[in-house]
Formats: C-alpha cells, sequence, structure tokens
C-alpha cells in the first residue's frame, strides 16, 4: 500500500497528497483531478479538515509548554506550576515632606493623615492622583515666635499614584473559592487582605500573603495570590491544613490601589487636595524629599518577562544565595530596576569574600541611578531573602558616553530627501542602534555594525565614516581634593603614544577660583606608562594658563586616570574626555554604554562619484579618520 505523507500542514500541499494517492493507488477516480470537477471540491473539503485538524493539533501542543505558549492565560497557567505569579502594574511613589497649619480655633494635639489622601500633579499637561495607603499620625509643632500657631509636619511621607478601592466578598460553602480583584490595572504590592465576622466588625483579622511553606500551619492568616485566565487577580485561602480555613458567611475585604503604571514617573510638583477639614486650614507646604520624585511605576509584566522569570524564580525558590538569585528577585520584584548586573564580592579588583554587588539601572531611562527612596526598597526586599553570611552591595551604575563626528555620502539620483532630511535619518538611525544594543550592563559596541545600519538608513547613501570619542562624568566636590569619583577607569586603552605633545584627553569646564578651568595631560620625560595631568584655565589670547600643574596621571595603556588637588566653587559634574584606541568597545561589570546624540554630529554630502556628473568629480573629498 502506498504511503501517504501525514507531516504536512499547509492546505495546498494536503490537497497535492490527496491527488498523488489517488493516481499512486490507480484509482478510478484519477482521472478527475481537474479543478472543475466534482472530486476537487471533495478533495478541498477533505484538505480544509485535515488542514484545522493539524493547526488545533499543532496549537494545542505549542500552548502546553511555556517556552512556545503565545496565549497569555496558557503562559500564566504554566508559569504557575513554577510558583510564578506574574507582577501587576506598580505606582509610582513619591516621598515628600508635608508642613499644614492648624486652625486657630482648634486645640488638636495630633493629627492623623488618614489613608487616601489625595495630592495633585501634572505630568505631561494630564493630571494625576497621588495619596496615602496607610493612616500616618504626627504631634503638633509649636512656633518659638508665635506660641499660638502650630503645624503638623510629616516627613519623609510616601504617596502613590491611583485610587483606593475596597471589595467586600461574602465566604460559601463551595471548596476553593476564589474571590477576584476585577481591575486591570490593580498594584497588588499595595493589596490589603482583610477577614471579619460581620460587616461591622472593627477588629478583623489581616492575612499576608503566602510566600514559603516552611513557616506555615493549619492556623496560618495567609491567603494566595494568582493571576486567572481572563488577566485578572484573583485571593484564595487555605484549606485548614496549608493556611487557616474560612468559616461560612464570613466577610472578605479586599483593599487595593488601581494606578495608572509608569504614565507619571517623574513627577515632581505635588498639590495637597484638602476637603472640608475641621483642624487644618490654609495652603499647604510641600516638599520633595532629596531625590524623591516620583519613580517605580510600571506596567504589567510581559509574556516575554513571564517566560523568562518563571523558571529563574522557581530555581531560586525566592532565596537569595547565588549571584543569579539575587538578579532573578531582583528583575521579578522591583519596578524600577530597568537593568541588572550582580558580581560576588571575590570577583573585585580587591576581592571581598562574603560580599555580593549589586548594580541597577534605572527603568525610567531619565535617571541615571536609583533615587534614595527606590535603594531602600531594594535593600527592605533582600533582607528578608539573603542568608547572613552574604551582605548585598548597591553600587551605582557607570556610565560610558560614545559620541560620534558622522559623516556620509549620498547618491543624489537615488532618492528624493534634502541632505537635511538625510541627516535627521541618520541621527534617529544612530539612536534606534543605542536604545536596541546598548544601554544595558551587557552592552557591545561593534563599529562595523553601526557603520551597517547608517550605510541601511538609505538606498541613496553610498559609505560613511564615523570618528568615535568616548567620555564618562567627574564628580568634584566643593573645595575638595577629592570627589565621589577620585579616579577614572575608561576600561579600554586611549588613542595615542604616551609621548606625544597633544593631549590625550580634554574635558568640559567648571569654575575654581572664579575662573572655568579645564583638564588636559602633558608627557613626563622619560616616563613609557603615564602622563601627567593639569587643570589650565584660557587666557584672552587663546593660550593655555595652567591653575595646577600636578593634578594626577593618565595611563594610556590602561585607560585609568587618578586625580587629585581638584577644586572647585561650587560642585560640578565634569566631561572627562578620549578617544579609544580601539573601535570596539564592551561594558563591565556595573558599565553601561551608550550613545549621547548631544555630543553627536552628523554630516551629508554629495557622493559625486556616482552622481553621473562627471564634472564633479575632480571635487570629490575623502574623510580622515582621525580628523
Amino acid at each position: 500500500m502506498a504511503q501517504f505523507n501525514t507531516t504536512e500542514l499547509d492546505f495546498d500541499q494536503i490537497k497535492t497528497n490527496l491527488k498523488n494517492h489517488f493516481t499512486r493507488t490507480g484509482s478510478a477516480f484519477a482521472d478527475f483531478d481537474f479543478e472543475g470537477s466534482g472530486l476537487s471540491s471533495l478533495l478541498d473539503i477533505l484538505a480544509y479538515n485535515t488542514h484545522y485538524n493539524a493547526v488545533n493539533a499543532h496549537m494545542a501542543m505549542n500552548e502546553s509548554f511555556l517556552d512556545s505558549a503565545q496565549l497569555r492565560a496558557n503562559v500564566v497557567s504554566r508559569a504557575k506550576l513554577l510558583g510564578y505569579t506574574p507582577s501587576s502594574k506598580k505606582a509610582p511613589v513619591a516621598t515628600i515632606n508635608l508642613t499644614l497649619t492648624r486652625k486657630a480655633t482648634s486645640t488638636a494635639s495630633e493629627y492623623t493623615l488618614v489613608r487616601g489622601t489625595k495630592f495633585r500633579t501634572v505630568v505631561n499637561d494630564v493630571t494625576y492622583i497621588f495619596q496615602t495607603i496607610e493612616d500616618t499620625t504626627v504631634g503638633l509643632t509649636l512656633s518659638n515666635d508665635s506660641p499660638q500657631v502650630g503645624t503638623y509636619v510629616f516627613n519623609n511621607l510616601k504617596i502613590f499614584q491611583g485610587t483606593q478601592r475596597t471589595i467586600d466578598y461574602t465566604v460559601d460553602n463551595s471548596a476553593f473559592q476564589k474571590f477576584i480583584i476585577n481591575y486591570s490595572n490593580v498594584d497588588t504590592s499595595t493589596l490589603k487582605v482583610e477577614v471579619l465576622g460581620t460587616p461591622d466588625d472593627l477588629t478583623p483579622d489581616t492575612y499576608t500573603k503566602f510566600t514559603t511553606f516552611t513557616s506555615i500551619d493549619s492556623t496560618s492568616q495567609i491567603y494566595f495570590l494568582n493571576e486567572n485566565g481572563d488577566g485578572f487577580f484573583d485571593v484564595s485561602f487555605g484549606d485548614g491544613v496549608l493556611g487557616k480555613k474560612l468559616s461560612a458567611l464570613d466577610i472578605v475585604r479586599l483593599n487595593f490601589l488601581v494606578t495608572d503604571g509608569a504614565d507619571s514617573n517623574g513627577a515632581t510638583s505635588f498639590t495637597y487636595v484638602s476637603g472640608a477639614d475641621e483642624i487644618v486650614t490654609g495652603a499647604a507646604t510641600i516638599t520633595l524629599v532629596t531625590g524623591g520624585k516620583a519613580a517605580g511605576g510600571a506596567e504589567k509584566e510581559s509574556l516575554a518577562s513571564v517566560k523568562f522569570n518563571a523558571p529563574l524564580t522557581f530555581i531560586s525558590q525566592n532565596r537569595a544565595i547565588t549571584a543569579e538569585d539575587f538578579k532573578t528577585l531582583i528583575t521579578q520584584n522591583i519596578a524600577s530596576a530597568g537593568d541588572v548586573s550582580v558580581w560576588g564580592g571575590e570577583d573585585n579588583d580587591i576581592p571581598n569574600f562574603g560580599e555580593v554587588n549589586i548594580s541597577i539601572r534605572p527603568a525610567d531611562t531619565s535617571q541615571l541611578t536609583l533615587t534614595q527612596l527606590e535603594k531602600d526598597e531594594v535593600e527592605a526586599f533582600l533582607d528578608s531573602r539573603r542568608v547572613v553570611s552574604i551582605k548585598p552591595v548597591l553600587r551605582d551604575p557607570l556610565y560610558l558616553f560614545l559620541y560620534f563626528e558622522t559623516f556620509f555620502k549620498f547618491d543624489i539620483t537615488k532618492t528624493t530627501k534634502t541632505k537635511e532630511e538625510l541627516v535627521t535619518d541618520v541621527r534617529s538611525t544612530i539612536t534606534t542602534f543605542s536604545d536596541n544594543n546598548l544601554n544595558n550592563f551587557d552592552g557591545v559596541f561593534r563599529y562595523s555594525k553601526f557603520l551597517e545600519k547608517i550605510d541601511d538608513t538609505n538606498v541613496a547613501i553610498t559609505g560613511s565614516v564615523a570618528r568615535l570619542y568616548a567620555y564618562k562624568n567627574l564628580s568634584i566636590t566643593v573645595k575638595n581634593s577629592v570627589s565621589a569619583n577620585d579616579s577614572l577607569d575608561f576600561g579600554f586603552a586611549i588613542d595615542g603614544a604616551v609621548d606625544q605633545t597633544e593631549s590625550m584627553i580634554s574635558s568640559s569646564t567648571w569654575t575654581s577660583g572664579s575662573s572655568d578651568v579645564q583638564l588636559a595631560d602633558e608627557e613626563i620625560d622619560g616616563d613609557t606608562e603615564k602622563r601627567r595631568v593639569f587643570v589650565f584655565k584660557l587666557k584672552s589670547d587663546g593660550t593655555q594658563e595652567k591653575v595646577e600643574n600636578n593634578a594626577g596621571f593618565l595611563f594610556p595603556a590602561t585607560g585609568k586616570l587618578t586625580l587629585n588637588n581638584l577644586k572647585a566653587d561650587a560642585s560640578a559634574t565634569v566631561k572627562v574626555k578620549v578617544r579609544p584606541a580601539s573601535d570596539d568597545l564592551v561594558a563591565k561589570r556595573q558599565e553601561v554604554i551608550s550613545i549621547d546624540m548631544g555630543e553627536t554630529t552628523v554630516v551629508g554630502d554629495i557622493d559625486s562619484s556616482v552622481s553621473g556628473v562627471s564634472s564633479l568629480l575632480s571635487s570629490f573629498e575623502t574623510v580622515r579618520r582621525d580628523g
């Protein structure tokens, strides 16, 4: 009997296989295989049916595995088997200092700022409401100058973007009853679960979220949180063995925040939304805690993130021991973390055993480092999950900024765009290249790939040249010889010879002794390893006048810069610029490579050699690599 191919999924191929089957078997229908025949219509039906069944079977198999599943309900279900619950939306959080003035008619010695107290802010012309999520009470502060005037001062008050919601459910006798939070924008980190005996119960039991089996029994007041097939989160309770079982007619009260997610990240100005208050009056005084702009808002966890994090979380078992454990837990639970780099203290240049180093690039790309509030959140989160013998140390990312002098030539016969429009397109290409290949801890800059993307910007571009430069930021404290960065390590060899006359570094200016000063370097007679760094100011005739002869040393072969005796009239951030010896660069540990478009220039020119205008050939100019 002739074999039949059963592996095809394509409709046309299935139909062709059916026709071939009739032909091979010498069937009486072998001569009725033309498209207009009745048999052809029957073959269509058979092929369609086979195609549908094959696709459904194929899809069913794909949806059975975490790696290949495409429907969120199935991805979440497979992740649940690994003990993983996807992250919900996260509300931005700001930390403020709030001062309220007591009414002259009031004698209240303390004031409670109740849960749900609202504050208003505007971001990108859109108004958002922030509010407190717990009651906070402070005592009265009297003025020394006017004892009759009193204020209530709330320091380090946390406010969250969103709206408070409450849902009450009545427990019935059904098995495994689930209580659904029917809001898609819920922030589950703000969820408060209470169980009341009656609707008027003034002393409800507060339940905590389940984290581990090792500390629960039949009386443990815990709840379980999961995402269901409809994309909503639901709450369930114990069965009397693992966790306390609820009684019929108990009231389950769910308090939570519904948020807009990341939309209000970066808010810096807030207004107190006061109501009919019998105690306080007048305008409130609000100041943000240093570095306390609203941050941490995030969207609901994506499918790609769930697929990546679920297996890693299963491996870590919600404890932080290895470097990968720390990275997994932070990535999953800290909304403000955009990218994470973790390495053991034993890998430091000076080994420090028992230490794990953590560097976090903020999810908010307008920030270079986490705010202090966000750092505190990370430390508090890790404290309950690490072992005593391992100390986590947070280290700010170190940014290496690249910038370019970019030149391209184009054939005017192959485009209707102007030179200016092509320049804009090339700048957009460079920005996209940075977003897709850099801005993370594992970023790698490959010069050839960079030029390839520029050349592919438009079919008219015939070639390009880019001169690569780099800089790092140096923080100089007021009138202090040592700053937060008293040395810079570029991590690569700097272009040039150790005995060359020209300076190998340049810098932006800062103010010292009421003068604008800069950094430069010079050769040291007989020294084959390092160059002397000095501080200078420009005189009116354009020449340099040294202000500090011995400001440090530059080691060109390693890219290390050691500095001392730097002074400033005010704290300053200085760009120290170099040209790398290699056009390919790799980020290391806590380093992030990014392209600074503000420093990058793009110049376009007509390519006369391919334009078909022979008279222009004599004016064709090439671009030097070294400028």
